[in-house]
């Protein structure tokens, strides 16, 4: 492993150490808004079809944080996961909203760099009918690296669930802090500029939205991160294919059936604006994110 590397890596983590993304005020409530409802049937819709599917019950989440996804499937579809993770602090904190919520006997959290996943040679019974990585690939030192050492463990028939920052749609929400975010860490103005910055993004969100503490964690995510890169579907579907999966859908077109991926470009390209018309101008929050879902071939390796 080189250098910088291992600078990312290390940076990323210690980020994380010192308040991981997607807090809550407690485990408790954490648990209890995974109980309220299923958000990933009103989010992911193409993965609640899945799901609804006992054969894909078992799922393999790459880069959980502190477990939102992991316990919100294992609550809702009973599915088993094993949800892998480099931060200790938001492990110990998916496995306390495991034992709140009663998913403990059905979530594993290990803790685990994506890059010391097994490369090759994993035997179709090991791998995962479906594999989930949302928001973790672009905050490591290798997206592409990463997304081929994570898809060798999509089984045959399987699916691939990736989330990933938008090149066009992520750049306008980045400009509304680059004063904070060009900032050093020791310049004696930063305290005043990420409380400025916090406030200008509490204001994206609307009032009922309440949870101080996850928002901050949100905030210090998408807008003080050490490490992030951004991406298209154009760019990501070769990815796809050479790791001898097919791409089946994707946010950008609502997770409808695609039948001319050149027209999801043409989309995609649009997102710069939207993302300018959402956030600056309408002041409403637009984090720029798309996902991909994809399927390896039956017959495939």
């Amino acid at each position: 492993m080189s250098t910088p590397t291992i600078d990312i890596t290390q940076a990323v983590n210690t980020f994380y150490e010192a308040e991981p993304f997607n807090l809550t005020q407690s485990p408790a409530e954490a648990a209890r808004l995974i109980r309220k409802g299923n958000q990933i049937a009103r989010m992911y819709p193409a993965l609640d079809r899945l799901l609804a599917n006992p054969a894909n019950r078992v799922v393999l989440e790459a880069g959980c944080g502190v477990g939102w996804f992991a316990n919100t499937v294992a609550f809702h579809y009973k599915a088993q996961v094993e949800a892998v993770d480099l931060c200790k602090a938001a492990l110990e904190f998916g496995r306390e909203v495991s034992a709140a919520l009663g998913t403990a006997d059905r979530v594993t959290f290990r803790h685990g760099n994506l890059f010391e996943l097994p490369a090759a040679g994993i035997p179709a019974e090991k791998r995962f009918p479906i594999v989930n990585s949302l928001g973790v690939l672009h905050h490591t030192p290798d997206c592409r690296g990463a997304f081929e050492r994570v898809a060798r463990h999509v089984a045959p028939g399987g699916h691939f669930h990736l989330g990933l920052y938008h090149l066009h749609g992520r750049e306008p929400f980045l400009a509304m802090f680059d004063e904070v975010r060009h900032m050093r860490a020791d310049d004696p103005h930063r305290p005043a500029a990420e409380s400025a910055a916090f406030a200008l993004y509490r204001g994206l969100y609307p009032p009922s939205v309440k949870d101080e503490v996850m928002l901050r964690s949100w905030f210090r995510d998408q807008v003080l991160h050490p490490h992030e890169t951004q991406h298209t579907v154009e760019e990501v579907l070769p990815w796809i294919k050479a790791a001898g999966l097919e791409p089946r859908t994707t946010s950008v077109n609502e997770f409808r059936p695609v039948t001319d991926w050149n027209a999801i470009y043409e989309t995609e390209r649009t997102f710069r604006e939207l993302s300018y018309r959402k956030n600056v101008v309408d002041k409403q929050y637009y984090p720029g994110f798309f996902v991909v879902l994809a399927q390896r071939p039956r017959t495939g390796e």
